[in-house]
């Protein structure tokens, strides 16, 4: 609405006061007879130890305690919890005042006494407050700008926060803790309030810069937020009909105008005051959104799907005549059961604010009446503030400005699912008192802000805290969290919930010493507990030494001996099992077959203690496994007779161990992948070829044509070393021989063996070559010149002309690859035979092509088969 009505409407706030004391007793019967009797079953309402003074908003700080602002002062209380952790009966310390400020108005100007109401706050990641703005001050409606921020390490306040909007343009402005940790302040007053300006702040200067965002369909005033799951800000427009809009913090632009379903804002059409009410996010991903006007009509947003719906079972009933209650400015709190309890009272169309007060408990289903707080009656629902604190209650702070106060805690009962709570991931497990530690985990900003209220307040509670509850003696101690990595809220079984949040903990002084659980806490839902400072044990790693692929013991020792646990180990911090764990010794085991290449690594060992009186431990030993390379044996096992001018296959087989084996632990398994060079001859006509090992270990390649000088000669075969094995090679004796040129000589099969005195070409060939298939024919001098495999080959046949008719050549090589027959036959002129092996013979002198100049030799190796 414009300033002026603005200033209208907040003046019926103060100006009611009195009328609805008088009118109080008539409407308060109305209402009970309306309304109906309650049980105090249906809700727990339990005194705080006084304050002695009366309070508006409160805040949750980090170490636990809750800064309340004492009403129309520049004073704060802190109220701590009992050693028991009770807030009921926690104990109220002043806190340092506020220091003066300076504004343009005529009220402030050089300085005032910051006395806020209806004002922006915010707890920051690092811990500290900021407190800015207020529609009045000192009870003059001024709309402020004064700020400062508060830290409540040192009980110091700064100086005054710089704003970036002319005086009169914060006022009662929202704001919130966007999931980067930025805070981000509404313009919530004057012109600024209707461009939808906003500004961020920053701690190190104290500045706020304006962020000038585009598309704002109305004006800040009177709004309400609430941060969604995915980082954006929802507002449901106070001047426009059945609409809400979103504000995206990464294109800074408002936009998504949404129906609301029903009318939630007390627009002009109505009361015209322009009054919303809450909004609390529950852990199903629904957003309950209380009316502010006097249908009374609330409306639930989906987040996952950006809609609204309403049924008739979620809104407030009537109040008298066709007026409903609603909250027309008013706290609503998320509870830890998932529901959500809110603050109520009646509201008219000619005056939103009206006595007495109500609660009620939205379920998600249903909207149900609950029991009053002790002087419901007296408050107007814009007299109330609530913050959820650790513990799960509701802390109520409700005043209606003149004498009556209630400062109560509201117990829902029923326990939060163990899907909703924070799930610590990391954490030391020894805690000393003074110390500062990290803590890490997910869901560490829950699923909701808590409490919800609006412009006037915000009580947001969606950062860790951390609890920790000395297991003998039952004393809880907070120990004060910073230095959180994220804000915002995370909706449990999305994508975001996963998200590992980290945040700092100072562990109180007078933290006692001992056995204790800690939970992490945010919106009074604790995670479970992971108990720390139990007694400790010390893991002792021994360093190990043992060659790739074998099988190396790694060894811990656990001490003191005798703890019940298990023994966890770990290569640079990647798992290679749990070990055999002797709990009377303390000596853990475990047989690890090294799959890693040769080097060092970290060797590391957790004991996971399953006797509660102690700690678990870790040692990790750096460089403490030491891998060599694996033994390996290369055998050659290719040709190594051959014939120049054809093909020779090389071929070897790696296995790991094998003949090479020095460490006994025997095994000739394959070695796959790895290249084996081969070299046939020596010197400059030495001729190459790789081959890659398969699943069997065997490499092969073909040299081809071979081209060696004839005779003995070597063939090699090596390995050279990589990461995970050692080189190996292998050689072996080759004889390389030749055929003679237009065909090849026999000898008989009988004539033949190794060693043997061979005569390949003679007239009296038949009589000095035995065949175990008879005499050969006389004709048959002993070369072949008609083959049915070229070159020869074991298997084949072979046909020939009497005499020298065909036609041996003029020389021989000196090592000759020679064909024997078992069998020699002739048919006509053609003399045939078959090709029962080849061997290789070295010839002697003498030979000539006549059938008189015969041919000898020695037979010094076998070809085939």
């Amino acid at each position: 609405m414009p300033q002026a009505a603005e200033a209208s409407t907040t003046s019926v706030k103060e100006g009611m006061r009195v009328q609805h004391l008088k009118n109080l007793f008539k409407v308060g019967v109305a209402l009970i007879v309306l309304l109906g009797p309650f049980s105090a079953a249906q809700a727990q309402w339990a005194a705080v130890t006084a304050p002695g003074d009366f309070l508006d908003n409160c805040v949750l700080l980090t170490d636990g305690t809750v800064m309340c602002h004492v009403y129309n002062t520049n004073r704060w209380r802190r109220l701590t919890p009992d050693i028991n952790g009770s807030y009921q009966n926690g104990t109220w310390s002043d806190l340092a005042n506020m220091p003066n400020g300076t504004d343009t108005t005529a009220a402030c100007t050089p300085s005032c006494v910051y006395r806020p109401l209806y004002f922006a706050s915010a707890v920051l990641p690092d811990g500290r407050v900021v407190v800015v703005g207020g529609e009045y001050n000192n009870l003059a409606a001024t709309w402020t700008n004064i700020g400062f921020m508060y830290d409540p390490v040192f009980d110091t306040w700064s100086t005054q926060l710089t704003v970036p909007f002319p005086t009169g343009q914060v006022g009662d402005a929202q704001s919130t803790v966007l999931e980067n940790g930025t805070l981000v302040l509404a313009a919530g007053a004057g012109a600024n309030a209707g461009t939808g300006n906003l500004a961020t702040f920053d701690p190190v200067t104290l500045t706020f810069t304006a962020l000038s965002p585009t598309g704002k369909a109305d004006s800040n005033n009177e709004e309400n937020w609430n941060i969604l799951p995915d980082g954006t800000l929802l507002t449901v427009d106070a001047r426009i009909q059945s609409q809400s809009e979103i504000y995206d913090p990464v294109t800074n632009t408002w936009g998504d105008a949404t129906n609301t379903v029903v009318n939630l804002a007390d627009t002009a059409d109505l009361g015209g005051s322009a009054e919303v009410g809450p909004g609390v996010i529950r852990p199903d991903g629904t957003l309950i959104y209380f009316s502010g006007n006097s249908t009374g009509q609330n409306a639930v947003y989906d987040t996952a799907t950006g809609t609204w719906s309403n049924t008739a079972a979620m809104n407030f009933p009537i109040s008298s005549g066709t007026d409903h209650f609603s909250v027309a400015d008013g706290p609503a709190s998320l509870l830890p059961n998932g529901n959500v309890l809110v603050m109520s009272s009646p509201v008219t169309n000619t005056n939103p604010f009206n006595a007495p007060s109500h609660f009620f408990v939205w379920d998600g289903t249903n909207l149900t009446q609950v029991a009053d707080s002790p002087n419901a009656a007296s408050f107007i629902s814009y007299q109330g503030r609530m913050v959820l604190l650790p513990t799960g209650e509701v802390l109520l702070t409700a005043y209606d400005q003149n004498a009556t106060q209630d400062v109560v805690v509201y117990t829902a009962g029923g326990v939060p699912q163990d899907a909703w709570r924070p799930v610590i991931t990391t954490v030391p497990t020894q805690i000393a008192p003074g110390g500062t530690y990290s803590i890490s985990g997910t869901l560490f900003n829950g699923f909701s802000e808590g409490a919800s209220y609006g412009d006037d307040a915000q009580a947001s509670t969606n950062y860790p805290l951390v609890r920790i509850t000395n297991i003998a003696t039952g004393h809880v101690f907070y120990a004060r969290t910073h230095g959180h990595s994220r804000m915002g809220v995370e909706m449990p079984g999305t994508p975001g919930a996963a998200e590992v949040v980290t945040t700092q903990f100072d562990a109180p002084a007078g933290l006692e010493l001992g056995k204790s659980n800690l939970v992490v806490v945010v919106n009074g839902i604790p995670s479970l507990p992971v108990v720390i400072n139990r007694i400790p044990t010390t893991t002792t790693v021994q360093p190990a030494t043992e060659d790739f692929h074998d099988v190396v013991t790694l060894q811990a020792t656990v001490a003191p001996p005798g703890i019940t646990g298990t023994v966890e180990f770990f290569v640079d911090d990647s798992s290679v099992g749990f070990a055999s764990y002797n709990s009377v010794t303390g000596i853990a085991t475990l047989n690890y077959v090294i799959p890693l290449a040769s080097g060092t690594y970290d060797l590391r060992a957790d004991f996971t203690s399953t006797d509660p009186e102690y700690d678990n431990s870790t040692h990790t030993l750096v460089d403490g496994l030491t891998v060599t390379l694996e033994e390996t044996t290369l055998t050659y096992t290719g040709d190594t007779v051959i014939a120049n001018g054809g093909t020779a296959t090389m071929s070897a087989l790696l296995v790991e161990d094998g003949a090479n084996d020095d460490d006994s632990d025997a095994g000739a398994t394959p070695i796959a992948g790895r290249t084996v060079h081969f070299t046939l001859g020596t010197g400059i006509t030495a001729q190459t070829c790789n081959g890659v090992t398969n699943a069997s270990g065997i490499a092969t390649c073909a040299i081809s044509p071979v081209a060696q000088p004839l005779g003995p000669g070597v063939v090699a075969a090596s390995f050279a070393a990589d990461p995970f094995y050692r080189a190996a090679s292998d050689d072996a004796t080759t004889m390389v021989f030749a055929f003679p040129d237009g065909g090849v000589f026999a000898i008989g099969n009988l004539s033949a063996s190794l060693g043997a005195s061979a005569t390949f070409w003679s007239s009296q060939w038949s009589r000095v070559n035995a065949l175990s298939g008879g005499a050969a024919p006389t004709a048959f001098k002993g070369f072949v010149n008609g083959l049915s495999a070229q070159p020869p080959a074991c298997g084949s046949t072979w046909t020939s002309g009497p005499g020298n008719s065909s036609n041996p050549p003029a020389t021989v090589p000196a090592f000759m690859g020679v064909l024997i027959p078992s069998a020699v036959g002739q048919s006509g002129s053609t003399i045939s035979g078959n090709v029962f092996k080849i061997v290789v013979v070295q010839t002697g002198a003498g030979y000539g092509p006549a059938p008189g100049q015969s041919g000898t030799g020695t037979v010094v190796a076998q070809y085939c088969p």
